[in-house]
């Protein structure tokens, strides 16, 4: 325009406004900012443009593409990234009028993604300083166990290997503290069970080597003990018979009792000699296939002599369809003259009764008797070597205290129970229960895995 207001001319020029609307704008320092920023016209269009923000206009900046955040900031979320929106009106004077009656905005846009970067470096870094903390922690607690757990795995290793049977170990004594003086008392506890384990090896060492001189002794002596003794028995035999002449009623009757101390003696010695064997493990049995009823009447024509002075009555019970029981026939004749013997002996009127019957896989002898009885205190102590139970205050014991001992052993070879019932004056019952397929240590044969059945009120196995 001239002085008088009237067109000459128009001059234009080009102004790069963004970087200015940055410096006065952005949040974001320069060299730290991703975004753009615009100006827009009220029409919505962009006065000025930066590269990404060419698709903005007044159509994206509304919902659903803008949602509010806090402190009155704005996301915009545009073709799948999003952005944080910030937004202002140019204010200022000029003239003629103020810039703000324009209406322009000033728009800048920042990547969440660059904005969050920070926090996730910073999440990332106290999520490792964490990992190290904790594997620091971890480091030092296993360094720390190690230290307090090993004396203690180092001493329950010696323990079970002292329990074990290696009674020279012996705990390492590395501190001074609880852990050291529980070694050191178990090393002192070790010493002394070790000192009498030596102990208790040489007096074992000791009585072996007794009991072996007793079994020779008593094997040495078996055959100078019976070979006189059955030559004085023989003679007195003989004397009886009237062989060498007739003797006087007088005489006769004391050959009858040199006789009998002779046959009283060599069953004594008999019976020593059986338990010397059976502990030294000499016993052997000889099996054979048993005919159980041709037994019991030999056990009964052995003792029937005994009833004659008696008001006692002496039976046999078994069925001849009894299946054949395995076993030594000497020993088993043994076991029930032992039995049957006692129960006379001890009954003085009544009956006294051998019985035979088949219990599944077993074969039960029984010897019941109406005899004195046996105490309940007693009752345990029958099966005593060298142990002998009075049962009547009017009768001495008699005997070596043997007989049951040995018959109980004798048993338990043939791999069969004894069991007792008995009542103080009203009588016993002694029952033996012998399996019917011989045990596994008879070689050649196999053992009955069932169990003897038990009925009795007090039993000896």
């Amino acid at each position: 325009l001239d002085d008088s207001e009237e067109h000459i001319g128009t001059l234009r020029t080009f102004y790069r406004l963004n970087p200015t609307l940055r410096d006065s704008f952005g949040l974001v320092a320069e060299e730290q900012r991703t975004g753009a920023t615009a100006l827009l016209l009220p029409t919505g269009q962009q006065l000025t443009t930066e590269r990404g923000m060419e698709g903005i206009s007044e159509s994206t900046l509304a919902p659903p593409n803008m949602t509010s955040l806090e402190r009155g900031e704005t996301r915009l979320t545009l073709d799948g990234a999003s952005y944080l929106v910030r937004q202002a009106s140019v204010t200022g004077t000029a003239e003629p009028g103020t810039l703000a009656q324009l209406g322009w905005r000033i728009l800048e846009l920042e990547p969440l993604e660059t904005i969050l970067a920070p926090v996730g470096r910073q999440i990332r870094l106290t999520i490792l300083l964490a990992l190290a903390i904790a594997g620091a922690v971890a480091a030092s607690a296993f360094a720390g166990g190690q230290i307090l757990t090993r004396p203690i795995l180092t001493l329950n290793e010696v323990v079970t290997r002292f329990a074990t049977g290696e009674l020279s170990v012996r705990a390492p004594i590395e501190q001074e503290d609880e852990i050291g003086e529980l070694a050191t008392s178990f090393n002192s506890m070790a010493e002394t069970l070790a000192d009498r384990e030596m102990h208790l090896e040489e007096a074992r060492a000791t009585a072996e080597h007794a009991n072996h001189a007793k079994s020779s002794f008593l094997a040495g002596m078996s055959h100078e003990l019976r070979t006189p003794l059955n030559s004085i028995i023989g003679y007195a035999e003989i004397m009886i018979m009237g062989l060498n002449g007739p003797l006087s009623d007088e005489m006769k009757e004391d050959v009858e009792a040199i006789h009998s101390s002779g046959k009283h003696l060599l069953s004594l010695i008999n019976d020593v000699l059986d338990l010397a064997k059976v502990e030294a493990g000499r016993m052997k049995l000889q099996y054979e296939e048993v005919n159980v009823p041709t037994l019991l009447k030999k056990i009964h024509d052995n003792n029937v002599s005994l009833v004659r002075k008696k008001p006692v009555e002496f039976k046999i019970e078994a069925s001849e369809e009894l299946p054949k029981l395995p076993g030594d026939p000497i020993r088993l004749t043994q076991i029930l003259n032992n039995l049957v013997s006692n129960a006379i002996k001890h009954t003085e009127e009544g009956s006294v009764c051998l019985r035979a019957r088949q219990e599944g896989e077993w074969m039960a002898l029984s010897v019941e008797d109406t005899g004195v009885g046996i105490s309940q205190e007693n009752i345990g102590a029958i099966f005593d070597e060298f142990s002998q139970v009075d049962r009547s205050s009017e009768r001495r014991a008699e005997g070596t205290g043997l007989g049951l001992p040995i018959t109980l052993r004798l048993i338990k070879l043939h791999g069969g129970t004894i069991d007792v019932q008995s009542t103080l004056d009203v009588g016993s019952t002694f029952t033996v229960r012998l399996p019917l397929h011989p045990p596994s240590e008879v070689p050649g044969t196999e053992a009955s895995n069932e169990k003897a059945p038990t009925t009795s009120s007090a039993s000896a196995r």
